[in-house]
């Protein structure tokens, strides 16, 4: 239940921090925006709903705007969050033979 809890509340923050980088872009909503999205990914990959999520968002303010600047904030966010989501693991990438020790997976 903790972990449920966690994870949507990280979801939520999410969310609105992205929709609130697409509202008014800079810097630190972009930084806020992508480290949230990973964290709610670390927490549950059900967090992945998130993705096209994000990209209905963008694509909705790109035509409300008729500009591409939503899709740079889409991208970034995405990255970022791919690099805390990947710091979260220490940059560690095993096979599945490694990760789980079982030799029925063979690399």
């Amino acid at each position: 239940m903790p972990l449920d809890m966690t994870v949507g509340v990280l979801m939520f923050l999410s969310a609105v921090s992205f929709a609130e980088l697409l509202r008014s872009p800079s810097p630190r909503r972009r930084l806020g925006a992508a480290v949230l999205f990973g964290l709610a990914n670390l927490a549950k990959f059900t967090a992945l709903v998130l993705v096209p999520f994000f990209a209905v968002l963008a694509l909705v303010q790109v035509v409300r705007e008729r500009r591409r600047r939503a899709l740079l904030s889409l991208a970034t966010t995405r990255l970022g969050g791919l690099t805390v989501f990947a710091a979260g693991y220490g940059f560690e990438a095993k096979s599945i033979n490694e990760a789980f020790g079982d030799e029925r997976y063979h690399v």
